[in-house]
C-alpha cells in the first residue's frame, strides 16, 4: 500500500482497542502522579538534608571556635621557663 492508500482508509476503532486506549491512559496518568508524588517527597528529603548539613557545620565552627579559646586559654596560663 502506498500513503495515499493509508491515508484515505478510515480508522477504525472497535470498543476493545478504546478500552485499550484509555487502560493506558489511565495507567500513564496514574505513572505521571506518582512520579509527581516522588519528586516532591525526593525534593523535601533532599532539603532536609541540606539543612542538615548546615546545621553540622555551624555546630563544627562552634566546636572548632570554643577550641581554639580554651587552647588559647590554656596557652596563656602556661608558663614557659626561660
Amino acid at each position: 500500500m502506498d500513503k495515499a492508500t493509508l491515508s484515505a482508509e478510515p480508522l477504525s476503532v472497535s470498543p476493545s482497542r478504546l478500552t485499550t486506549i484509555s487502560a493506558l491512559r489511565d495507567c500513564r496518568d496514574s505513572i505521571e502522579a506518582e512520579f509527581t508524588q516522588f519528586q516532591i517527597v525526593s525534593s523535601g528529603d533532599i532539603q532536609q538534608l541540606k539543612d542538615k548539613i548546615v546545621k553540622q557545620d555551624n555546630l563544627l565552627r562552634l566546636q572548632k571556635k570554643t577550641t581554639d579559646d580554651i587552647a588559647s586559654d590554656l596557652s596563656s596560663q602556661v608558663k614557659i621557663p626561660k
